[in-house]
């Protein structure tokens, strides 16, 4: 299956980065979340009022080893599938959808 892969203006590569990024499926998902997340970004501010339609959360968290790393991803799954069970399906008038992202990934020096 051919896969094609899109980077915004907002997500400029050099060189090395643009020859590596094709090889990396789940670096290519962060840095596109990362665009996703950005355009929308600019699309609730556009329209005002976006404190009452968003929340934005970030936890940094120590993990031993990629056993803990594992395991910790395993929970946030779960805890995702969990949380959103009972609004899944639900019934009942006009509902409008939001969209979830959640990434983990290596904290950097200087981030």
């Amino acid at each position: 299956m051919a896969r094609s892969f899109t980077l915004s203006a907002a997500s400029p590569l050099n060189d090395e980065q643009r020859r590596l990024l094709p090889e990396d499926v789940a670096v290519q998902h962060l840095v596109g979340t990362a665009d996703e997340i950005r355009n929308s970004a600019l699309v609730l501010l556009a329209e005002g009022d976006v404190a009452r339609r968003l929340a934005a959360v970030s936890l940094d968290i120590a993990l031993a080893d990629e056993n803990d790393r594992v395991a910790f991803v395993s929970a946030v799954v779960q805890d995702m599938r969990h949380a959103s069970a009972a609004f899944r399906g639900a019934g009942g008038g006009e509902r409008k959808m939001y969209r979830v992202h959640r990434a983990v990934y290596p904290r950097l020096p200087g981030t």
